[in-house]
């Protein structure tokens, strides 16, 4: 299974397949990587999976995929009390302000198994996109795509804390690539079971988001 999708990373449109089931019958197991081969040989196109088995993970390594990450962080609901931001839900006017890149990741993600929140302070906002997710038999959310990452650093705190009161979560869970890896102080650090993998001459992991993938699709809960 393959999902394809074309995104504008500064300011250049690049071409992505995501990888999602991938199924033979047990007499043609020796033929499964002809499967891959036409898409690792196609020009300019970025190729990822996150949701591959340990085993399927140490193949593709072979193959010339890399890690997104080894590890992800926590954030915990801790109390900001006066923050200032605000949380909207509303698509409809989540739909307005944002800008026409965020608004066709909004349009394109609407319907699928994620939930869309904005959060504002001031004049500055960022656009979270977001998967239900269990860790340590809790329920907690998986940032897929931020749009700000300098207002995410600065809010962290009562971004956690304002979703986790209203979706009745334990946390809030973002990789290490979606930080850039910066450090983010009271949060918890958690090495990934499984690999967020990816294959690409043309772009860099931290330019990478789990947007377009099975995990909207058919609602997985990302580990």
């Amino acid at each position: 299974g393959t999902l394809f999708s074309e995104r504008k990373i500064n300011r250049k449109n690049h071409l992505f397949c995501n990888l999602s089931s991938w199924i033979v019958r047990p007499e043609y197991r020796n033929e499964s990587l002809n499967l891959l081969f036409p898409l690792l040989g196609r020009k300019g196109l970025t190729i990822t999976n996150f949701t591959a088995s340990n085993r399927v993970s140490d193949v593709l390594i072979k193959l010339g995929f890399n890690d997104l990450e080894k590890n992800f962080r926590i954030i915990l609901p801790l109390p900001v009390p006066g923050s200032g931001v605000k949380i909207v839900d509303d698509l409809s006017v989540i739909h307005k302000q944002l800008d026409a890149v965020d608004q066709r990741i909004l349009d394109d993600h609407s319907t699928l198994h994620c939930v869309h929140v904005l959060f504002t302070y001031n004049q500055a906002q960022c656009y979270l996109v977001l998967n239900h997710a269990v860790k340590k038999g809790r329920p907690v959310f998986f940032v897929n795509y931020l749009s700000d990452l300098e207002f995410f650093i600065t809010h962290y705190q009562a971004l956690a804390h304002q979703l986790c009161r209203k979706y009745h979560l334990s946390g809030i869970m973002v990789g290490d690539h979606t930080l850039k890896n910066h450090d983010l102080p009271l949060t918890l650090n958690i090495p990934r079971k499984h690999s967020l993998l990816f294959h690409s001459k043309d772009v860099k992991a931290e330019e990478i988001d789990t947007l377009y993938s099975e995990i909207q699709v058919l609602g997985l809960k990302p580990v």
